[in-house]
């Protein structure tokens, strides 16, 4: 990097490692940031970085850590990335390159040495069924998956659904992979909007019904009903995401379709489907939305008071944004409340292989919506899988990015992912929270290349079985690589302690537990590279549970107790 460019540069003022970059970052031009580090002396050190959201890092002129395809982590913590560098006695030069996100502008940078690493200075993890903190949340438990009615003839998927459990299916995208069906849709249950909304005759509705009702009546799973369209990935023209020319009387179409399925019009059904959300990632550009923010964020209001107009009891909400992102954010609420109407829910999404990070989104969402004046509209991820890259998925594709991609999104990385995602949110205001797995087949399924269940589907039938047996909530402490979860049965009669090793190092996992003096090892199962909820062991003397590894890398286990 040519010193040249700091030139005219600015002295930045922190909050310990934290660089708010708001003011100077531009979106997509690069910004350069330089400080100079001072080592007493020479020996192993660790780089320890996270930005939102595209970082190359020099330590000395060298590349130490390139993340120019993006941080993948949300928010942005100093544990995102910790890279070993070797530094000699003196002073060293570090230089960065960044590129905002469209979220914020954050940077998160230290050099710590190894010894006092970020990792090492977190306890034990622990589990204290003594006490309970409330009840398990079962709806963070849902999925975007669902039966596909154009080939149930050839193979059916319900038992498979039923057994991961999921409590509400998002029919987001189920048009996408339900070939040859006109269902969900907008476009496809009015396909023709200069006619009259009021006229039922002027909808159809028979697919969608099939669908709904083979979702909830067959694989017994309650529906999450987006409203408009889903995603399009075509090149240069778009189709189905336009900007409506008439944002009342596509609002009106809308109320059609709440109508059809809530209050029985025009021959249909009386479901009860609570929730009812607006679009699908407008902020993400023409493959959901050809126009402006500012525009959505009125065809948003005008849809939201009309359907709170005739359905008050329903839960009317969305954008789904692409991300947590404050700024578009605000101005939405800001919107809402000019309008004086309010979101029972805000939804957004996550693509990411930082467990962590996701998990700390709903604290950041529920204090952005409590200051904006909503403290009773819901929190909804209705988004979310483990992500490395989106190279041999959404780009640059080839055999072996492809097989990356697979084996990444299929494997036990993604496995371990899921159940520290899924067992974190327990413990924060997080409301709802939907697992895009798809279709069966394909990068986001539950299905490898080769036909086999995938690791995703063993760890969600672990959530599934956790949801279903066990009520109460007890608290936890996860210890680096480790995340927990914690419960006890109605009766009290049994407990169970999910725990996640996520790309841990060590062969045997210990947790000190509370509170089961007394109690009995039922069962235990281990998930893993070479395992899929196998039958294992584990030793028990009462405070301290220790559990093998049987392969390097991640793992899964759940423990049962008997009381």
């Amino acid at each position: 990097m040519e010193d040249s460019v700091f030139d005219s540069a600015i002295e930045l003022k922190s909050t310990g490692f934290r660089f708010d970059l708001e003011n100077y970052a531009k979106p997509d031009e690069p910004l350069f940031f330089r400080a100079e580090v001072e080592v007493e002396t020479q020996g192993r050190y660790i780089l320890a970085l996270g930005a939102d959201w595209f970082t190359v890092t020099r330590i000395d002129g060298r590349v130490v850590l390139d993340r120019s395809a993006g941080n993948l982590s949300y928010p942005p913590q100093l544990d995102n990335y910790t890279v070993p560098v070797e530094l000699t006695a003196g002073q060293h030069v570090l230089d960065i390159r960044f590129i905002r996100g469209v979220a914020s502008a954050v940077l998160c940078v230290c050099i710590l040495p190894e010894k006092a690493s970020l990792e090492s200075r977190a306890g034990a993890a622990e589990a204290d069924f003594g006490k309970t903190i409330g009840k398990i949340n079962p709806m963070l438990h849902n999925s975007n998956s669902a039966p596909d009615i154009h080939s149930r003839a050839i193979r059916k998927y319900d038992d498979e659904l039923r057994q991961m459990n999921f409590q509400m299916s998002r029919t987001h995208d189920w048009a996408l992979w339900t070939s040859g069906q006109r269902i969900i849709d907008t476009h496809f249950v009015f396909p023709l909007m200069k006619l009259d909304p009021k006229d039922p005759t002027n909808y159809y509705f028979d697919a969608t019904d099939e669908a709904l009702r083979v979702c909830q009546e067959e694989a017994g799973i309650g529906i999450f009903y987006r409203l408009g369209t889903s995603i399009e990935h075509s090149e240069g023209r778009h189709f189905n995401t336009l900007v409506p020319e008439d944002f009342g009387k596509y609002a009106e179409v809308l109320a059609g379709i709440v109508r059809h399925y809530t209050k029985g019009w025009a021959d249909g059904f009386h479901y009860d489907i609570q929730y009812w959300e607006i679009w699908n990632e407008p902020n993400i550009g023409p493959k959901m939305w050809c126009g402006e923010f500012e525009t959505f964020i009125s065809f948003f209001v005008t849809v939201l008071k009309r359907l709170k107009s005739e359905f008050p009891e329903l839960k009317i909400g969305g954008p789904a944004l692409t991300c947590l992102d404050l700024s578009k954010t605000k101005r939405l609420l800001t919107a809402c409340t000019k309008a004086g109407v309010k979101p029972d829910f805000f939804s957004w999404h996550c693509y990411t292989a930082d467990p962590k990070g996701l998990v700390v989104q709903a604290g950041i969402a529920r204090e952005l919506l409590d200051k904006a004046g909503f403290p009773d509209t819901e929190l909804c991820i209705n988004e979310w899988h483990y992500l490395e890259s989106w190279e041999g998925f959404h780009s640059k594709i080839t055999p072996e990015t492809f097989r990356r991609s697979q084996k990444a999104t299929h494997g036990i990385d993604s496995a371990a992912f899921n159940i520290a995602v899924l067992s974190g949110w327990q413990y924060t205001l997080l409301d709802t929270a939907f697992y895009y797995g798809s279709r069966w087949e394909g990068t986001l399924g539950y299905i490898t290349p080769d036909q086999q269940l995938d690791k995703n589907f063993y760890s969600l039938c672990l959530m599934g079985d956790m949801i279903r047996d066990y009520t109460e909530l007890c608290p936890v402490r996860n210890s680096n690589t480790i995340s927990l979860m914690a419960a006890k049965s109605e009766d009290e009669k049994s407990a169970a302690l999910l725990v996640s090793d996520f790309q841990g190092e060590l062969k045997n996992i210990s947790v000190c537990i509370h509170g089961l003096e007394t109690a009995e090892i039922e069962s235990v199962v281990r998930l893993d590279e070479k395992s899929d909820n196998v039958p294992t062991s584990a030793q028990w003397d009462g405070k301290k549970l220790r559990m093998k590894k049987e392969a390097d890398g991640s793992a899964v286990f759940m423990v049962l107790f008997r009381l």
